[in-house]
């Protein structure tokens, strides 16, 4: 049977695309819709009860999948995996034209009952927002397709168990300046009780801030319920979980504000808070990764070396500013490192690769070779003793985590790649295990069938 589709709608999210597509069979048509992901870790561990067909594992705000369709994991033409789903006629939050009285309403208690679901699993919900939740019009129910990342907005510390609150909070905001499509009373009366809850947020700690929420609620979890679940200890347990997940950047970057205007961030502590939206050219990431290597591994004066000859390189291809004085900068180090390279008679066959006027002998293309081959030597023989790696303290283990992970993402470097936003979503990432999945994903890309390890 012959069949043609076509895209009727796609949406990038965080972990996956999410797509609906319209089929035409003989002359049926029929529309599908579905996940689609590239085969990274992260996205198979939270697509696994779909995977596995465990519907009895989705929580009853997660869209269900294909009923009629067996296997779960087809390709596609992208060559990534996709999950069809049941099909749902609807909009996303952010694309709605008018809105009703009644849909705000319920789309408010469901969102606190998504939340207080979650809440009982021991999950934030983190990540939500009227760009990936899902609606259906016709039955009024809403889909997260997205919980449990790190949060898109900004938040001037580290995340808190009660940031859900604010996520809704500016879901609802958001909502509230949609066209109204019948009698406004009844939101006007949510909205000014939800106003004087964000309002009073700084002045309750976080299981008041919930019992505070969960009053507006009519019909919501009971009153025996909330007491039960928002104590002290479930407190603890999610500080622990966002301790254990998050750690503050060891990057400093170049910002963009609202006016889209780049400023430069005061970097008081070695360790500091980042949060999108920045942007950091390739120049920028290697002299960080080179920055961050060196105070650390101050002995590699190899490798050290190398990454100042690709600074070299990046700084005559991308006409960096003050280029001159960079160049006099790196090139016044680079002698220095062959100094002590002559001195130790130190990898005397690297020697050449670290000279001042090396980029004008080799090719870019030539000396990314040769230095994807040696940094991926020295990332071996640094961090492959895992052991060790696991016996430092947590803190130090998320630091090195870090420190690997600069130093395999330089190998990303393509001389022919301008695109900037590549570069900055290299390190766009809070979780222990995300880095690991993004050091893997970056050395297979390299080192499939070309480096033995």
């Amino acid at each position: 049977m012959i069949s043609k589709q076509q895209n009727l709608k796609s949406r990038k999210l965080q972990l996956f695309d999410f797509e609906v597509k319209e089929i035409i069979e003989s002359s049926t048509k029929r529309y599908q819709m579905g996940f689609s992901y590239e085969l990274i870790p992260r996205a198979e561990d939270y697509f696994k009860p779909y995977l596995e067909q465990k519907d009895d594992d989705l929580y009853s705000f997660q869209l269900k999948r294909d009923p009629n369709i067996q296997n779960q994991g087809q390709i596609n033409k992208q060559m990534k995996q996709f999950i069809p789903l049941e099909y749902v006629d609807g909009k996303f939050l952010n694309e709605l034209e008018k809105i009703s009285s009644e849909t705000f309403i319920e789309i408010f208690f469901q969102l606190t009952k998504a939340l207080f679901e979650l809440h009982k699993k021991n999950i934030l919900a983190r990540c939500i927002s009227s760009k990936n939740i899902f609606l259906n019009q016709f039955q009024i129910k809403i889909y997260l397709l997205e919980f449990g990342f790190y949060p898109e907005y900004q938040f001037e510390n580290q995340y808190k168990p009660e940031y859900d609150v604010i996520l809704l909070i500016r879901i609802m905001n958001e909502l509230n300046q949609i066209p109204k499509s019948n009698e406004t009373k009844k939101i006007g009366q949510l909205m000014t009780k939800i106003k004087a809850l964000e309002g009073s947020l700084s002045n309750l700690d976080t299981i008041q801030i919930y019992h505070r929420l969960y009053e507006l609620v009519e019909g919501g979890p009971t009153l025996k319920e909330i007491k039960e679940l928002y104590t002290n200890e479930w407190v603890n347990i999610m500080n622990l979980k966002i301790h254990l997940t998050d750690f503050q950047s060891l990057i400093k970057v170049n910002m963009i504000d609202s006016d889209k205007e780049e400023e430069q961030i005061e970097q008081e502590e070695e360790i500091e808070e980042l949060e999108p939206p920045y942007s950091m050219n390739r120049f920028e990431f290697v002299k960080k990764a080179l920055e961050i290597f060196e105070n650390n591994f101050s002995q590699e004066i190899s490798q050290i070396g190398l990454m100042l000859t690709l600074l070299n390189y990046l700084i005559e291809q991308m006409q960096i500013k003050n280029q001159q004085g960079l160049v006099d900068e790196i090139c016044q180090r680079q002698i220095q490192i062959l100094d002590k390279m002559k001195i130790e008679m130190a990898d005397e066959q690297l020697q050449p690769f670290i000279e001042p006027q090396t980029l004008k002998i080799i090719s870019l293309k030539d000396f990314l070779k040769l230095y994807r081959i040696k940094t991926y030597e020295t990332y071996k023989r640094l961090f492959r003793n895992k052991q060790n790696f696991e016996n430092q303290q947590k803190q130090d283990q998320l630091k090195f985590l870090k420190i690997q992970f600069m130093m395999v993402a330089t190998l990303k470097i393509n001389s022919s790649d301008f695109n900037e936003e590549e570069f900055s979503n290299l390190f766009n990432t809070k979780v222990k295990k995300d880095i690991q999945n993004k050091i893997d994903e970056i050395l297979n890309s390299f080192y499939r069938n070309k480096v033995k390890a």
